[in-house]
């Protein structure tokens, strides 16, 4: 079982979601989609044309053309040779995506984001030197950065909530439980990361070789691209899971900070939060939080104030 390197903070620390929904990961989503309608038909041609490969890159620096090469990194993270490259990366940028989004945060998983499709890359513009015409695509180095956060704050075990329905106490009504895609790798995470890797394994020697039919050796099950394109190299993938696992790391670091003042700023915090959820205005809030505790408004405020923005801890 994945375990959070920092939970154990003067006891168990458990961060919930953030109440906004994941618009990052389903702006990935479309983007995706989007590149795939661009390709369809004439996938060699556009992504020969459209994505990464070290002579591609270097023509475009030495004529200048920065808005091309800035658009590279849209076409290199999101692109898809087939249909079924561009659904598995749909699945992928979800379950890790919309988990690290909704844990982080929108400012932080956008920082996340943005190391994760440039990072990797301009590592792989020196690490692809010998290989200078093969064109690399697809989303697995914007994965493995979003793997690398996901080490950091993996999803809860439901076993540890039995069916992982649960209520909050401050919750007045009862909601409606939705089914949660990603339900049945929750009880185990790293049978979804073991998968991933499985996949990506599977597209590089796909794009690169091919499979072959067993029964008749000389025909494929799976058509290559050829030797001139590629979804992998490892260099890139561990640069890029580390830069997800920094990212994350900073930000469980900077919200387990709060125990270092005392356990009434966490209580404070959590009351806030609890009544923000109900509805409730910030000033009410904060008076409210204020009245609950016997502390001074200003005092509450104060410690609200020092600690806005930072991951929520349940």
């Amino acid at each position: 079982m994945l375990k959070n390197p920092v939970q154990e903070v003067d006891g168990q620390v458990e961060f919930e979601d953030t109440p906004n929904k994941p618009m990052l990961t389903a702006l990935l989503i479309l983007g995706c989609i989007y590149y795939y309608t661009l390709a369809v038909k004439h996938e060699e041609f556009f992504l020969a044309g459209h994505c990464w490969s070290v002579n591609h890159v270097n023509d475009l620096i030495h004529t200048a053309k920065w808005m091309e090469l800035g658009n590279l990194f849209g076409y290199a993270n999101l692109s898809s040779f087939n249909m079924f490259h561009m659904g598995l990366s749909l699945y992928f940028f979800w379950v890790f995506g919309s988990h690290l989004e909704g844990r982080l945060g929108s400012g932080r998983y956008l920082l996340l984001l943005i190391l994760g499709m440039t990072m990797p890359w301009l590592v792989l513009q020196w690490d692809a030197q010998p290989i200078p015409t093969t064109t690399f695509f697809g989303g697995a180095f914007l994965c493995f950065c979003m793997i690398g956060g996901y080490l950091v704050v993996p999803p809860v075990p439901l076993k540890k909530f039995g069916s992982g329905n649960y209520t909050q106490k401050h919750v007045v009504r009862k909601k409606e439980h939705k089914h949660d895609m990603r339900a049945k790798w929750i009880a185990n995470p790293w049978m979804f990361i073991g998968t991933f890797a499985a996949a990506q394994l599977l597209f590089h020697f796909w794009v690169t070789m091919g499979v072959r039919n067993p029964l008749t050796p000389t025909t494929y099950l799976l058509e290559p691209l050829g030797n001139e394109f590629d979804t992998f190299r490892l260099l890139p993938s561990i640069v890029a899971l580390g830069c997800g696992y920094m990212v994350s790391q900073m930000a469980v670091n900077s919200a387990t900070k709060i125990y270092n003042e005392g356990p009434m700023v966490v209580s404070a915090i959590k009351r806030y939060r609890e009544l923000l959820e109900l509805d409730v205005k910030h000033d009410d809030a904060l008076k409210g939080t204020a009245r609950t505790l016997g502390l001074p408004y200003e005092k509450v405020r104060d410690m609200i104030k020092r600690n806005k923005g930072k991951m929520r801890i349940k």
